[in-house]
């Protein structure tokens, strides 16, 4: 989880956050503790200096003494009457180790001095007390002569009953930090809550727009933690639904087209069909057998087109489907399209059409992604219209070209295409054609729109041209271009 871009951002933005509270729950305290302890600070020394000289300049023993007589009422430092010798005058029974021949004394009355006291030195870990300057003594020269030296000490001991008051420093020092904590993880929880927020209104904004309908809602990837990879996954998969259910509403669509094309094209050969044979059936003695077997070979030729058109067009409708596939299994090109050629040359042969069949292939197997059953229609297609329109001979090459692709080449040395059909080949036409050049067979052109169909369904293209040698038609040619798995 520690390597995680999210954890790693709100760990060091806690971490910022409570460390900057900390300090400041120190400078709260430390602030708080200043203004609760500034009317409880003692006198400037100058303060007790004059009042002991105004109580009685004389006698400065007995001003301590009535300045003393105080300390029950507000909590005064300690004051010591020393002589110009250093030695204590007051109190009595007192005695200070100071160093007096070492220590840099006041010359003139109310001048005064620090003494840093030996509480001075102790350490302090937390601001529990009042700050340095009070744990300092102060020496101050008194008015008058001989001179006499005021030492004032701050408290060791607050007065009886004013302990609580002091109390209350490690409180402060503890509520500040306990505040600066909850502020540190009040704000830290805000700026998360706030930028979780955002993503869960986007997220709902995102998904309500899918919901009404509008496919093209995305995330705004401004951000490359966990979050902005999750909304990358999501819009990946939007792309993907999208891309699913327009297919399904293209699937739908040409179903709709399918069916009333299906209609509008078996009118006509059924008309024809069912004209065919009420004429045989009213009229069949006024005809001769030749105008019978004439009328029935175009009944069987009205059979067959209509065959091959629900044939194209059931086969069109089931292309669709099978382009909804993500995966297709691996087929090997070479191997299916010498079985399909096999096929159509036995079939052709039994016709009495005398075709011979030419095959050069690749010498490594051409493999590609895609269904099977497209594949073989592909082929059959293709080499159902080369023999149908061949005279002698249908040749079959494949290779992989320099674009990596397999190139399927068929030629045959029939007639040709006409400009018409290199025109519009790969297009549904809309009028019914009897194509004379093989065998007289009906048709509305949905072979060439069956491959055409099958080979951009399989990401690939086909062409059609003529054959040519000094402006003469040879013959037709087919070419097909697959993309190509073969490891070469």
């Amino acid at each position: 989880m520690i390597f995680h871009r999210i954890y790693r951002k709100y760990f060091l933005l806690a971490s910022t956050l409570l460390f900057f509270f900390l300090i400041l729950g120190f400078v709260l305290s430390s602030f708080v503790m200043k203004a609760i302890t500034s009317n409880k600070e003692f006198s400037p020394p100058l303060f007790f200096a004059r009042v002991i000289d105004r109580v009685n300049l004389q006698n400065k023993v007995e001003a301590l003494k009535e300045i003393s007589s105080w300390r029950d009422d507000f909590p005064i430092p300690t004051l010591i009457l020393l002589n110009e010798n250093g030695q204590v005058i007051y109190p009595e029974n007192r005695t200070e180790t100071l160093d007096w021949s070492h220590i840099e004394k006041p010359n003139h009355p109310y001048d005064f001095v620090y003494i840093p006291s030996a509480r001075e030195n102790k350490r302090q870990l937390l601001p529990l007390g009042p700050p340095r300057p009070r744990m300092q003594d102060v020496l101050v020269k008194l008015k008058g002569t001989p001179d006499q030296f005021l030492l004032i000490k701050p408290p060791e001991k607050h007065p009886p009953g004013k302990e609580g008051g002091f109390m209350l420093f490690p409180v402060i020092v503890l509520g500040s930090l306990v505040l600066s904590l909850l502020l540190g993880v009040g704000t830290t929880m805000a700026i998360i809550y706030n930028g979780v927020k955002k993503g869960v209104i986007q997220a709902d904004h995102v998904i309500s727009e899918l919901h009404r309908g509008n496919l093209k809602a995305r995330f705004k990837i401004d951000r490359k933690d966990e979050f902005g990879k999750a909304m990358m996954r999501f819009n990946t998969m939007a792309d993907e639904i999208e891309t699913l259910i327009l297919n399904l509403k293209a699937v739908d669509q040409a179903r709709t087209r399918l069916l009333q094309e299906l209609a509008h094209d078996l009118r006509t050969p059924i008309a024809s069909l069912k004209s065919l044979m009420e004429s045989l059936n009213t009229k069949r003695q006024s005809f001769t057998q030749e105008v019978q077997n004439e009328m029935t070979e175009l009944a069987l030729k009205e059979i067959d087109y209509f065959e091959r058109l629900v044939e194209d067009l059931l086969f069109l409708a089931q292309i669709k489907e099978l382009s909804l596939q993500v995966q297709y299994p691996l087929v090997n090109v070479s191997e299916v399209l010498s079985e399909t050629a096999d096929d159509v040359f036995i079939r052709y042969q039994h016709q009495n059409k005398q075709i011979r069949l030419k095959q050069n292939y690749e010498g490594i197997p051409l493999e590609i992604h895609g269904d099977l059953h497209l594949i073989t229609r592909l082929f059959r297609n293709a080499l159902e219209n080369s023999f149908s329109f061949a005279n002698s001979t249908v040749s079959i090459s494949t290779k992989v070209n320099n674009e990596k692709k397999i190139e399927i080449c068929i030629e045959d040395d029939g007639s040709g295409f006409s400009d018409e059909a290199l025109a519009t080949f790969g297009t549904r036409k809309v009028t019914r054609k009897l194509e004379t050049k093989s065998g007289g067979r009906l048709s509305v052109g949905l072979g060439s729109v069956v491959m055409k169909t099958v080979a951009e369904t399989l990401a690939g293209e086909i062409k059609v041209s003529n054959r040519r040698l000094n402006g003469e038609i040879l013959g037709a040619r087919v070419e097909i271009f697959l993309p190509s798995n073969t490891k070469l």
